[in-house]
């Protein structure tokens, strides 16, 4: 993942970008992704790799850019990436007695960080120390997650200089040279519009996230509900559990965590009744999907203008192609809103969809519930195929 080498198109190798909105594996996919490389590395006779993974969502307590932008500091985005890749790589290798980064984000002394061995300017500095520490033979992974919430704004450029710091180290690579120790480099974000690579020689990877179609997230639904004993195991029954599931996957619009956290909640609720789960009883499925820990599309936060704008757009045959909705503005009485800010902000999640004509068109993914609820529906009526089932 990303050397410095050639690529099959004869340019620097691209920068793998995992994308798209929260709750759809990003953070999941990147450690299978660690792990995979990581046994890759080994099968190859090579030492274990030194893995630095660290992240900017809410599970790392404090963004990175509390410290490039806190009065008297005076780091550089290098400077700060160069301490998070350091912090990272002993968390990871399991070093004790780590501080937490918020009380490095408190204490921070820009002179300690200058005169760290011989100072931690930037990112390929935490790499050459994380190499002092762990052996100077063994390659580096370096994944960043969340990388737009790393910067104080979604500015383009705030975008760019950060991920242009977390994939420098990229540069050290030689080209064809399987000997040499490498850095290994992969991002995620909601988005990578913002991350520009001019002037980079470099692409971006785009390893999009897509949501479950209707077979894919039956199968997992329908997984997850024998895993937790919920449902009968009676061949007579397994038409039923087969609808149930699909349900489950059509309500959730294909959303992996909201899908997996309705099969959960569902399956909690039959487990502390002592009973399975009534197959019969659909609203309870669109019940579980509206409880505020398990709905996480963002719309419940969004005032009625901008919601009825998104589901005209979702509703509408001709969808409009992905840069027109990134220029959308939807205005209300209160403020402006941009679909691309919500989009980047993981307010909201845009889907994209391939037409048979190759044309690109997106779609800005609300819950199928928020239609049920929005025209008053709250019983899912019996019979025939669910006309929502078709939007995926």
């Amino acid at each position: 993942l990303g050397g410095k080498g050639t690529n099959l198109q004869g340019g620097r190798a691209p920068v793998p970008v995992v994308n798209q909105g929260p709750g759809f594996g990003k953070t999941t996919f990147m450690l299978f992704a660690a792990e995979a490389l990581h046994d890759r590395i080994v099968s190859q006779g090579r030492p274990h790799p030194i893995v630095a993974m660290f992240g900017y969502n809410d599970r790392m307590s404090d963004s990175l850019s509390l410290v490039v932008d806190s009065a008297g500091r005076g780091l550089t985005t290098g400077e700060t990436v160069a301490l998070r890749i350091f912090w990272a790589g002993l968390k990871c290798m399991g070093c004790k007695d780590v501080r937490p980064w918020f009380e490095i984000v408190a204490d921070v002394n820009v002179s300690f960080v200058r005169k760290a061995q011989k100072g931690l300017f930037a990112p390929t500095d935490a790499i050459r120390l994380l190499r002092d520490v762990y052996g100077k033979e063994r390659d580096v992974l370096v994944f960043a997650d969340e990388l737009l919430k790393g910067v104080s704004s979604r500015e383009a450029s705030n975008g760019t200089e950060l991920a242009k710091s977390i994939y420098t180290p990229m540069d050290e690579n030689e080209a064809n040279v399987p000997e040499q120790v490498k850095t290994h480099v992969m991002i995620s974000a909601m988005s990578y519009e913002r991350i520009s690579m001019t002037d980079s020689g470099r692409a971006i990877l785009n390893l999009y996230m897509a949501a479950f179609n209707v077979t894919e997230g039956a199968a997992v639904a329908k997984e997850m509900l024998r895993g937790f004993q919920a449902v009968s195991n009676a061949p007579e029954d397994q038409k039923d559990v087969d609808t149930y599931a699909r349900l489950i996957c059509g309500l959730s619009g294909g959303h992996a965590r909201v899908l997996t956290k309705t099969v959960n909640k569902l399956s909690i609720v039959a487990k502390t009744e002592s009973r399975l789960i009534d197959l019969k009883d659909w609203t309870a499925v669109y019940e579980a999907i509206l409880l505020p820990d398990v709905r996480q599309d963002g719309t419940d936060k969004l005032p009625n203008p901008v919601l009825e704008q998104i589901l005209c757009w979702q509703m509408s045959k001709r969808r409009p192609n992905v840069q027109k909705l990134l220029n959308d503005t939807i205005s209300t009485e209160e403020r402006n809103y941009s679909a691309a800010d919500l989009i980047h902000s993981g307010g909201l999640v845009a889907t994209v969809v391939q037409t048979k004509k190759r044309r690109k068109t997106a779609v800005l993914d609300v819950l199928p519930v928020v239609f049920l609820m929005t025209s008053g529906d709250t019983a899912i009526p019996r019979g025939g195929a669910l006309w929502l089932l078709t939007e995926l």
